[in-house]
C-alpha cells in the first residue's frame, strides 16, 4: 500500500462497517482531499471515476477511526519517561522497580513513577514514605497511584516540601498521618499538588516530545481522534507551554492524530484568565486537527482510593464518604460562567454524590440560561442511581464512559460500596436503553489507551483474564456494535463533531482503520487482542 493519498482515491475490496444505519456495510469508498465523497459497491464506484488512484483493501474489515472521549495525552507521553509501576504485585516490587530506574537514570533530580494499585498487593497496604526511603534516602522519590488521585513520597521529598508533624490541609485534600501525627508520605486529591509543585518544570520541547510519543502509540492502536485533558491546572507546564507544544507538533506533522482540548479549571479567576488569553491567541492550525472542547471541573476522586464522593459512607470504611473537591456553590458558579462564555459544561464525577452535584449544577444553570443543545457532560459517572439516570436523560446529559474501569474495579467495587449500590453502577446498557448518549474513552494513563480493551470490557464485563465467568453484572453487557459505536459516533457526538467524524459516509472525514480480524464476528474473548493493520487520517496513511 502507498504511504500517502492525494486527490481522488478509491479504496475497494473491503468489508467496510460504515456506522451509518442506513447503509451499514459497503465494499468501497471514494476519497477526495481528505473527505469521503461516496460509499458503495466496488464496480459502482470504480466505474464512476476514471484515472484516479485505486487501493485494494484486500478484504480487510474496515471501521471508522476510533475516538477516545477522555484521556490525558501529555501525561501518557510523560509517563513513558517515568517508572512504569503497572501490574506491580507488592510494595517490594514497587521499590525494586524504582531502584532499578534510579540506578539507570542518575541524572534525574526526582525519581517519579506511576501505575501501582495497592488492591493488587497481598496485604493491600498503601506504600508509605518508609518503603520509598529504601529507593533513595537523599533524593526525592514520588509514585502516583494508577488513578492519579493519590501520590506517595519518601522522606527526602517531605523535607523538600516542608511537610512535617501534624500537617493539615483543606477539606478538598488529605495528608495521611500516623498515630503520632507524623506524615506517612501519602497525599490525596488536591494535596498531591504539595509535592508535584517540586517536579522539574517541563519545557515546550519536553511537552512536544510527550505529545509525539503518545500520539504515535495512539494511532498505532487505531485512535484517530482524542479528547485530552492537558489544558488547565493539570500539570506543571502551564497552558501556554502546552498549547504551543501542540501547535508546533501539528505544524511539523500535517497528517496525524486529531485533538480536542478539555479545559480543567478549579477557580473562576483561572477560567477568566484563560478565556481572555484565548481571545488574543487564536489557533494557528487547522481546526480539524486541534480544537477547544468543554470546560471541565473536578467533583471528587477515585473509587479505588476511597475519594469518590458518595451519598452514604463506604461499606469498607464507614468513617468516610470520600472527598468533595468543590462545594456545590463553586460547581454551579464555574459551570454557569463557562456556559455563559460559550463553553460546553463537563466534570469529573465518579461517586453518586458527585454525580448529583453535577446534575444539580446543570439543572440550575440551564434553568437560568436555557440552551437548545447544551450537551452537558459527566465524565466517568460510575456509581449512578436509577433516579439519577432519569435526570440525566431529562437534562440531555452526555456520559463519558471508560469501560476499561470495569476490568479493574470489578475486583473492589462491591467491597467498597456493597452489593446493593453496585447493582446500578457502571450501567452503560441501562443508559443506552434510556436513550442517553454514551461516549467511549480510557482516562489513560489511568487505564490503557488501547480502545479494544475498553470495547472488550463493555461487551464482556470481565477483566483481561476473563474473570468472572459470564461477566460482572452481566445484564449490563452490550453488543460489539454498540461498543464500537460508543468509540466512534458516541465520542464524536459528545463534542459536537458528529457531522464530520464517527461514520464513513459522504462528506465525512476519511478517518478509518483496517483490522486484522472481523471484530463483529469473533468470540468476545478475542476482542481485546484485535490489532490494527493500518490507520488512515484524512485519507493519509499515518
Amino acid at each position: 500500500m502507498k504511504q500517502q493519498v492525494q486527490q481522488k482515491t478509491i479504496f475497494y475490496n473491503g468489508r467496510i462497517w460504515t456506522g451509518n444505519q442506513n447503509q451499514p456495510e459497503a465494499e468501497a469508498m471514494l476519497v477526495e482531499n481528505g473527505r469521503i465523497q461516496a460509499v458503495g459497491e466496488n464496480l459502482d464506484l470504480i466505474n464512476q471515476v476514471i484515472g484516479c488512484e485505486k487501493i485494494d483493501l484486500a478484504g480487510a474489515r474496515v471501521i471508522p477511526g476510533l475516538h477516545d472521549s477522555h484521556q490525558h495525552l501529555v501525561n501518557i507521553g510523560r509517563m513513558m519517561d517515568w517508572v512504569n509501576l503497572n501490574g506491580s504485585a507488592s510494595r517490594a516490587e514497587v521499590v525494586a522497580r524504582c531502584r532499578l530506574y534510579a540506578a539507570a537514570h542518575p541524572e534525574r533530580q526526582i525519581i517519579t513513577g506511576r501505575g501501582f494499585l495497592q488492591d493488587l498487593f497481598a496485604d493491600r497496604a498503601m506504600p508509605t514514605r518508609y518503603d520509598l526511603d529504601l529507593v533513595a534516602e537523599n533524593k526525592p522519590v514520588v509514585i502516583v497511584r494508577a488513578c492519579g488521585h493519590i501520590a506517595v513520597c519518601n522522606s527526602a521529598m517531605l523535607r523538600l516540601a516542608g511537610i512535617g508533624q501534624g500537617y493539615r490541609c483543606g477539606s478538598d485534600g488529605q495528608v495521611d498521618l500516623d498515630v503520632h501525627g507524623e506524615p506517612l508520605g501519602i497525599f490525596r486529591e488536591s494535596a498531591v499538588a504539595l509535592i508535584s509543585a517540586f517536579y522539574p518544570k517541563d519545557t515546550t520541547a519536553d511537552v512536544q516530545r510527550y505529545i509525539s510519543n503518545a500520539a504515535r502509540a495512539a494511532t498505532a492502536c487505531g485512535l484517530t481522534s482524542v479528547q485530552t485533558n492537558d489544558v488547565g491546572n493539570t500539570g506543571n507546564e502551564g497552558w501556554q507551554t502546552c498549547l504551543t507544544a501542540y501547535t508546533d507538533w501539528i505544524k511539523a506533522n500535517p497528517a496525524g492524530l486529531r485533538v480536542n482540548h478539555q479545559l480543567l479549571f478549579a477557580k473562576i479567576e483561572t477560567l477568566l484568565n484563560f478565556h481572555a488569553w484565548r481571545q488574543l491567541n487564536p489557533l494557528q492550525v487547522d481546526a480539524e486537527r486541534m480544537s477547544y472542547g468543554p470546560l471541565k471541573i473536578m467533583c471528587d476522586g477515585s473509587l479505588g482510593g476511597r475519594t469518590a464522593h458518595l451519598l452514604a459512607p463506604y461499606s469498607d470504611d464507614p468513617s468516610t464518604c470520600g472527598v468533595e473537591t468543590l462545594t456545590q456553590e463553586e460547581k454551579t458558579a464555574l459551570l454557569s460562567l463557562g456556559h455563559v462564555l460559550g463553553y460546553q459544561m463537563s466534570g469529573h464525577a465518579i461517586g453518586d454524590a458527585a454525580i448529583q452535584g453535577m446534575l444539580n449544577a446543570f439543572e440550575k444553570t440551564l434553568g437560568a440560561h436555557p440552551s437548545g443543545d447544551a450537551r452537558p457532560r459527566i465524565i466517568h459517572a460510575q456509581l449512578t442511581t436509577p433516579t439519577q439516570l432519569e435526570q440525566i436523560k431529562r437534562l440531555g446529559v452526555v456520559i463519558d464512559a471508560q469501560p476499561g474501569f470495569v476490568g479493574t474495579d470489578l475486583h473492589v467495587v462491591e467491597e467498597r460500596i456493597g452489593q446493593a449500590r453496585s447493582a446500578s453502577s457502571y450501567a452503560w446498557k441501562s443508559m443506552l436503553e434510556l436513550g442517553i448518549p454514551v461516549a467511549g474513552g480510557s482516562d489513560s494513563p489511568v487505564e490503557p489507551f488501547n480502545p479494544f480493551i475498553g470495547i472488550a470490557c463493555a461487551v464482556t464485563r470481565q477483566d483481561p483474564s476473563g474473570f468472572p465467568a459470564g461477566g460482572w453484572l452481566p445484564e449490563q453487557r452490550i453488543t460489539i456494535e454498540q461498543a464500537v459505536r460508543m468509540y466512534t459516533y458516541g465520542s464524536a457526538y459528545s463534542c459536537f463533531q458528529e457531522t464530520s467524524k464517527g461514520r464513513l459516509m459522504e462528506n465525512m472525514l476519511a478517518d478509518f482503520i483496517l483490522l486484522d480480524r472481523d471484530i463483529f464476528n469473533i468470540e468476545t474473548g478475542a476482542i481485546q487482542d484485535t490489532k490494527v493493520l493500518q490507520t488512515w487520517i484524512g485519507g493519509k496513511l499515518v
